[in-house]
């Protein structure tokens, strides 16, 4: 869906766009990230996007900066 003009499921044509995914606790609100093994950061690494299909809600989530994560990842 993201490079799609349609939904794979459904085939639905209209695609919601939703930038960032939140990961809440009782006391706050983050960005939900992916976890670099081993390493402790300030900043969230892989942070998450979703593209949503309005017909049948399929969603599919996408680390926003790739080659920012490659950057803290080894190897």
């Amino acid at each position: 869906m993201k490079n799609g003009t349609s939904c794979p499921k459904c085939h639905g044509e209209r695609i919601l766009h939703a930038p960032s995914i939140a990961d809440r606790d009782r006391h706050s609100v983050h960005p939900l990230a992916l976890e670099v093994e081993g390493l402790f950061f300030h900043s969230p690494v892989g942070e998450l996007e979703a593209y949503v299909c309005a017909a049948c809600g399929f969603t599919e989530i996408y680390v926003r900066d790739v080659k920012a994560l490659l950057k803290h990842v080894k190897g």
